[in-house]
């Protein structure tokens, strides 16, 4: 009996339909879904805060955001419940800059955060609900979430002589015991004795996972995408990685690896920091 428990996020435009597999993954582990239905509210205005009130358009849309985002909930556990499913639902709605950080409280009792792919539709409230998991939470992140991503047979691991790296394996430990096999990815490998990848599949075989070990060079491509055309090739239902390997300011200047796993939607990938 697996209990973990998966708090899975939704945006206002998502069904509970949408979260059938999802469901189905957690009931096959036996473990438990809490389900948090996030939306955004419009920035208050710069010249309330000269004006001590609040727009009264303002409140309006928040109120409107919030009586949707709790009809959407009782719609969920009404679903759920109807096809066997026990749920918890909650809602949560604030401006963009503040999703991150009132998704973390959460996300104590939780062992892993699944974000629908619905809340791409506004990229800045989906990176910041994303850099909130990653960098102020305790649990990893799933995203492209699939039942087969909660209940991998396959896995692709992106190892790195980094913490981050590290952490994300680890913190998958559970599902790479329970995958059939587990690849060990070592993008342009170091020689010599700082190379730890078999060390780790040595590891992770004492768990009693079925591992190989995989080393290619870039060739000058970026990494994200032999990464990715890795895991296809494994027919991998799942990429573990360390997120933000270099600093955020650097990525963000600069582009990187986790910032193109982020946003592509076709590989289900699991990320902690």
């Amino acid at each position: 009996m697996d209990n973990r428990t998966i708090l899975v996020l939704q945006g206002p435009s998502g069904t509970p339909q949408e979260l059938s597999p999802l469901a189905n993954a957690v009931t096959a582990i036996g473990g438990r879904l809490t389900v948090l239905h996030v939306g955004q509210i419009p920035e208050i205005p710069t010249y309330a805060f000269d004006a001590y009130s609040l727009p009264a358009s303002w409140d309006e849309s928040r109120r409107e955001m919030a009586d949707q985002l709790k009809a959407q909930a009782a719609k969920t556990a009404t679903y759920l419940a109807n096809v066997g499913v026990p749920v918890e639902t909650d809602v949560i709605f604030d401006t963009t800059v503040d999703l991150g950080y009132r998704i973390v409280p959460h996300t104590y009792c939780a062992d892993v955060a699944v974000l629908t792919n619905d809340l791409r539709e506004d990229a800045e409230a989906f990176n910041s609900l994303c850099h909130g998991i990653i960098f102020d939470s305790p649990v990893p992140l799933i995203l492209n979430p699939t039942e087969s991503a909660l209940t991998p047979k396959h896995v692709t691991v992106a190892w790195s002589e980094s913490l981050p790296s590290t952490r994300a394996v680890h913190a998958a430990l559970p599902l790479l015991k329970a995958a059939k096999t587990v690849t060990l990815t070592v993008i342009d490998p170091v020689q010599g004795k700082d190379d730890t990848s078999l060390a780790v599949a040595a590891w992770l075989s004492h768990h009693g996972c079925k591992v190989n070990v995989e080393k290619t060079p870039s060739a000058g491509l970026p990494v994200a995408d032999v990464l990715l055309r890795c895991a296809v090739e494994d027919g991998a239902d799942l990429i573990v990685m360390g997120a933000y390997g270099h600093t955020r300011m650097r990525q963000r200047l600069f582009g990187g690896t986790t910032r193109t796993v982020i946003a592509q939607t076709k590989q289900a990938v699991f990320l902690t920091h």
